[in-house]
Protein backbone atom coordinates (compact mmCIF):
# COMPACT_ATOMS: atom_id res chain seq x y z
CA UNK A 1 0.00 0.00 0.00
CA UNK A 2 1.23 3.63 -0.91
CA UNK A 3 1.18 6.44 1.62
CA UNK A 4 1.52 10.43 1.51
CA UNK A 5 0.98 13.17 3.60
CA UNK A 6 -2.07 15.53 4.07
CA UNK A 7 -0.94 18.92 2.67
CA UNK A 8 -3.74 20.41 5.19
CA UNK A 9 -2.36 18.34 8.40
CA UNK A 10 0.43 16.56 7.73
CA UNK A 11 -1.07 13.27 8.42
CA UNK A 12 -0.84 9.81 6.87
CA UNK A 13 -2.89 9.25 3.88
CA UNK A 14 -3.22 5.59 2.72
CA UNK A 15 -3.35 5.50 -0.69
CA UNK A 16 -4.80 1.41 -2.50
CA UNK A 17 -1.63 -0.09 -4.84
CA UNK A 18 -3.74 0.78 -8.27
CA UNK A 19 -3.46 4.81 -7.78
CA UNK A 20 -4.06 6.73 -10.99
CA UNK A 21 -3.78 9.63 -11.46
CA UNK A 22 -6.73 11.78 -11.23
CA UNK A 23 -8.07 9.39 -8.40
CA UNK A 24 -9.32 11.58 -5.60
CA UNK A 25 -8.71 10.80 -1.70
CA UNK A 26 -9.17 12.29 1.54
CA UNK A 27 -7.72 13.05 4.76
CA UNK A 28 -9.65 10.69 7.71
CA UNK A 29 -8.09 13.25 10.31
CA UNK A 30 -9.30 16.61 8.95
CA UNK A 31 -11.39 15.27 6.28
CA UNK A 32 -9.58 17.23 3.36
CA UNK A 33 -10.18 16.59 0.05
CA UNK A 34 -7.59 15.69 -2.63
CA UNK A 35 -6.86 14.59 -5.99
CA UNK A 36 -3.85 12.75 -7.46
CA UNK A 37 -1.62 14.74 -9.98
CA UNK A 38 1.55 12.40 -9.63
CA UNK A 39 2.24 9.14 -9.25
CA UNK A 40 5.90 8.36 -8.55
CA UNK A 41 6.04 9.70 -6.23
CA UNK A 42 2.49 10.35 -4.76
CA UNK A 43 1.86 13.84 -5.40
CA UNK A 44 -1.40 15.08 -4.23
CA UNK A 45 -3.26 18.64 -4.60
CA UNK A 46 -6.58 19.96 -3.32
CA UNK A 47 -8.97 18.70 -5.18
CA UNK A 48 -11.11 21.19 -6.96
CA UNK A 49 -14.77 21.36 -6.91
CA UNK A 50 -16.60 23.14 -9.68
CA UNK A 51 -19.29 25.39 -7.97
CA UNK A 52 -21.39 25.07 -11.45
CA UNK A 53 -22.18 21.25 -10.02
CA UNK A 54 -24.28 20.00 -7.69
CA UNK A 55 -23.51 16.96 -5.86
CA UNK A 56 -26.27 14.36 -5.82
CA UNK A 57 -25.39 11.83 -2.93
CA UNK A 58 -28.15 9.48 -3.90
CA UNK A 59 -26.61 8.95 -7.63
CA UNK A 60 -23.30 9.87 -6.51
CA UNK A 61 -22.66 12.26 -9.32
CA UNK A 62 -22.66 15.83 -9.95
CA UNK A 63 -25.60 17.42 -11.59
CA UNK A 64 -24.95 20.99 -13.61
CA UNK A 65 -26.72 23.53 -11.95
CA UNK A 66 -27.56 25.43 -15.30
CA UNK A 67 -30.77 24.32 -16.90
CA UNK A 68 -31.52 24.29 -20.88
CA UNK A 69 -35.01 25.99 -21.86
CA UNK A 70 -34.09 25.01 -25.26
CA UNK A 71 -33.14 28.48 -26.32
CA UNK A 72 -29.86 27.77 -26.87
CA UNK A 73 -28.27 29.62 -24.11
CA UNK A 74 -27.83 28.32 -19.71
CA UNK A 75 -29.87 29.87 -17.67
CA UNK A 76 -29.02 29.41 -13.74
CA UNK A 77 -31.25 27.51 -11.31
CA UNK A 78 -32.85 29.37 -8.47
CA UNK A 79 -30.63 28.01 -5.46
CA UNK A 80 -33.20 29.82 -3.28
Amino acid sequence: MKTTHCLSCDSKIEIGSKAKIGQFVYCEFCGADFEIIELNPIELDYAFVDDDLDYDDEDDTYDSVFEDDDDGDEDRQSQW
